[in-house]
């Protein structure tokens, strides 16, 4: 898994995880081509479906920071916020 950064396809970051998270990964990525219509040409990881789209795409910036804030209200860690994860 690779970070993007830069706005630039050329700069990628290698993005580390637990072995243990490895399992959760692939079956996501199950998850991700039923629920998500991936589209071969999607190299996001993590994609989110527009309104009245039917292919999954990119999530914006800010729907992750709502997604980190919705659920950190609901476990109880409001403070929680998506540069603290990082």
């Amino acid at each position: 898994v690779y970070r993007k950064g830069s706005n630039d396809d050329t700069f990628k970051t290698p993005v580390f995880f637990r072995q243990d998270a490895l399992s959760s990964l692939e079956s996501y990525l199950q998850q991700r081509e039923i629920r998500y219509h991936a589209p071969k040409r999607e190299k996001a990881l993590f994609l989110a479906l527009a309104n009245g789209k039917k292919e999954g795409s990119r999530m914006t910036k800010r729907a992750v920071q709502e997604m980190v804030i919705k659920y950190a209200k609901r476990f109880g860690k409001p403070y929680l916020s998506v540069h603290k994860l990082r």
